[in-house]
């Protein structure tokens, strides 16, 4: 089984014309079924309070959801014995789209039944009959069956359910993917201040209501919104004479994923400060039959969580922190891209608004690359091992007017880097690199910021972080 995430035993149960004892196909413990498009899948349902997984051989067009790899880890109870719960389907997965019976699929999995797009029940114990009148309800509205049947035009005989035990998870939650030795995430939070993969540093205010590309490689790319916002934050003083100054910068409102798989499929995500509880996921291309409408990954508004989805090599991880945090991630093998929902500092004068702070983190070498990555931090992952400072903000006055734009720091000018506002998702300025076979590393000696020499036994990261956090943290 999965220690990280607990154990599960999948297996049909109360069969109406079925063995009570026989396993799945696909079920037990610690094995996964791969589908015809390539996808892994385990997946719960929030209100079960465990993890189970299951999978499917086809994907419905209005069942996104369960297109793709999910594992969810919740915190709501310690089980000390297993549990049962029991779900109910149809046991041939093509039955109303062929009259011969010679030609009908076994569903051998609850996600099989799932596939089929038509109704699924499920109870939290397990019943004396498998059959809907005997306390089953949907799975996507908590509804009772009752005297409804939800499988209308499936043989009374065709019907199946499956028992799921499962126990509490007995371990911490999983580590994100390990990095390389001695790697540190690089940031950009509240008005942005940049470090670069060389501690690289700068500021960026951004234009009002503008996408900018933070990151573009051959397969991967993350954009970012910067919205105008005033604020106050403590001065030398604040936490004895309660002195704050007053900041007109900007913060990071909202983040745009895109990712190319290794099997050809386009994986988009996007990610709001304000809604940091669920993140819409779309998967298109490669094969991916149905799944182009929305999948919403989601976790617990308040308390700590956690959801995970693969596509092909492309993983997706949305947790809780804690009521004030949660944060999304998105990796494949060359980067681990992460943007944390935080509140600003001084929160309670500040109206408990949020931001977003952005970390990359290389998973490799990716200096060597025959792509070298670009974006307003992607670019600092040059490999020359020289840290190039550009523009910063003043911070010494009461009332602060930001206006850096990385001048000094990244190639070209801030506009360069600007994404069309009615496609955040687009791959498309002067210096992408989405979709290219090559692409030289840009020329750090042609930049007019202050060069520095750094240590560089080991690959860093890089990312942005906020001027709300300025007089207590510098740069590392």
């Amino acid at each position: 089984g999965d220690a990280l995430f607990g154990v599960w035993n999948e297996a049909v149960c109360n069969a109406v014309h079925g063995d009570a004892s026989s396993a799945l196909a696909g079920g037990g413990l610690g094995r996964k079924h791969v589908d015809a498009h390539g996808l892994q899948q385990a997946s719960s349902h929030n209100r079960h309070g465990f993890l189970y997984r299951a999978v499917s051989t086809s994907i419905p067009a209005d069942r996104t959801k369960h297109g793709v790899q999910m594992r969810h880890r919740r915190h709501r109870r310690d089980l000390l014995m297993p549990e049962r719960d029991e779900y109910y389907g149809v046991q041939y997965i093509n039955e109303l789209q062929t009259s011969n019976p010679e030609e009908w699929i076994n569903a051998t999995t609850i996600m099989m039944m799932i596939s089929t797009g038509l109704a699924v029940g499920y109870s939290p114990r397990t019943t004396t009959k498998c059959w809907y009148q005997k306390g089953f309800m949907d799975i996507y509205n908590d509804e009772r069956f009752n005297m409804t049947d939800p499988l209308p035009g499936i043989g009374p005989k065709n019907r199946q359910c499956f028992c799921l035990e499962y126990y509490s998870p007995s371990a911490p939650p999983p580590a994100s993917p390990p990095l390389i030795p001695g790697a540190v995430p690089g940031q950009v939070t509240g008005d942005p201040h940049f470090r670069g993969g060389d501690g690289d540093r700068f500021d960026f205010a951004g234009v009002n209501n503008t996408v900018y590309s933070m990151l573009s490689t051959s397969r991967l790319a993350l954009n970012a919104l910067f919205v105008k916002m005033s604020f106050v934050m403590g001065g030398k003083k604040s936490e004895v004479e309660g002195d704050l100054k007053t900041v007109h910068g900007s913060a990071i409102k909202a983040v745009y994923f895109r990712a190319l798989t290794d099997a050809g499929k386009t994986l988009t995500v996007e990610y709001k400060a304000d809604e940091p509880s669920h993140a819409p996921l779309s998967v298109k291309g490669g094969g991916s039959v149905g799944m182009e409408k929305q999948t919403e990954v989601e976790v617990h508004t308040e308390k700590p969580d956690g959801t995970e989805y693969t596509v092909d090599d492309v993983k997706v991880l949305l947790t809780r922190k804690h009521k004030r945090e949660a944060a999304i991630t998105v990796s494949n093998g060359d980067f681990e891209l992460k943007a944390a929902s935080v509140y600003l500092a001084w929160a309670e004068k500040n109206k408990k608004r949020k931001r977003l702070d952005v970390s990359i983190t290389p998973l490799r070498d990716v200096s060597a690359s025959v792509v070298a990555p670009h974006g307003l931090i992607g670019q600092t992952f040059d490999g020359d091992g020289v840290a190039v400072d550009g523009a910063t903000d003043d911070y010494s006055a009461y009332v602060v007017y930001t206006k850096a734009m990385g001048e000094g720091a990244i190639e070209g000018v801030a506009s360069d880097y600007v994404i069309d506002r009615a496609d955040p998702f687009s791959t498309a300025f002067k210096y992408s690199r989405f979709g290219a076979s090559s692409a030289a590393p840009r020329d750090a000696a042609a930049l007019t910021g202050l060069h520095r020499k750094v240590e560089r036994t080991q690959l860093q990261s890089a990312g942005t972080n906020g001027d709300d956090e300025v007089t207590v943290r510098a740069y590392e």
